[in-house]
């Protein structure tokens, strides 16, 4: 399995006048490149998705587009909103993206569900964790209810947190 992974676009940002738009959609083209060149079987983006919480429209459609394209080249998506991104505006759809082989979680509701993938060489268990925001953290108990509460602790022993992602260092025969 080839995981490849990112962090960090901060798509939407500025130097003051300057906009980086052009660079910006340079490296998505040459990302997308690389996974398919590298035939990536999931791409991990780990926050900072956006330089701010409401992003500018040309960055969503730029993040929109990437993504659209990472599908095509058959690879798995996962990402997680950062602290720059408004998580209420990043993974409002969250269920309905699943379906797609997008997985995109941002503030609490779905934070620490475990996905169980099916790949090539086996299941992989895909706990994704963004920046969570310790003022948005639910205060009720029917807004906590809400709140994911499978066990953090993946199902199988080969699995992936979109937070710090790693696969298992033990060897296959250890599986």
């Amino acid at each position: 399995m080839k995981i490849i992974h990112t962090s960090d676009w901060h798509l939407g940002r500025r130097f003051g006048p300057v906009s980086l738009e052009a660079d910006q959609q340079a490296f998505a083209d040459w990302f997308v490149d690389l996974v398919a060149d590298h035939h990536g079987d999931l791409v991990v983006i780990a926050g900072d998705l956006y330089d701010r919480a409401i992003a500018p429209t040309s960055a969503i459609d730029l993040f929109t587009d990437t993504v659209a394209r990472l599908l095509d080249t058959g690879a798995v998506v996962a990402a997680i909103s950062g602290n720059h991104d408004g998580p209420s505006r990043v993974a409002p759809y969250d269920d309905l993206m699943d379906r797609s082989g997008f997985y995109l979680r941002g503030g609490y509701r779905n934070a620490g569900e475990v996905i169980r993938h099916e790949f090539s060489d086996g299941p992989l268990d895909l706990v994704l964790i963004p920046y969570l925001d310790p003022q948005g953290a639910p205060t009720t108990t029917a807004s906590r209810a809400r709140i994911h509460t499978t066990p953090m602790r993946p199902s199988c022993w080969s699995d992936a947190t979109a937070a710090h992602t790693s696969r298992s260092s033990r060897t296959r025969s250890q599986r």
